[in-house]
């Protein structure tokens, strides 16, 4: 998530490669707009693995890291899903495991 509380609030599976498809009717409850775009484009199934709403990893966090300085949260903040490599997700992990340890 973007903005003034900006971090990661989710950790999300790729359940399937990239497809020309419309956008899942089911889904359209969950729009913030009705006047969305639905017309076919790339897109792949996403699995939520773990939500993290109540105790995110927040961006400052994710900066401290200098493992994860190229991460691609940094650099395109404006986005929703962002990939991550297998390094950058082992720190992570460690990050969001630390989290709720604090709980």
């Amino acid at each position: 998530m973007s903005g003034k509380e900006s971090g990661i609030y989710a950790v999300a599976q790729i359940m399937s490669d990239p497809i020309e498809t419309e956008e899942d009717e089911a889904e359209k409850p969950y729009w913030l707009s009705t006047e969305k775009d639905t017309t076919s484009t790339l897109r792949v199934k996403l699995k939520i693995v773990k939500t993290m709403i109540n105790n995110p990893v927040f961006r400052h966090e994710v900066k401290a890291k200098e493992s994860l300085k190229s991460l691609s949260i940094l650099r395109f903040a404006q986005g929703t899903n962002f990939p991550v490599t297998n390094e950058e997700w082992v720190v992570l992990s460690g990050l969001i495991t630390s989290r709720e340890k604090q709980k």
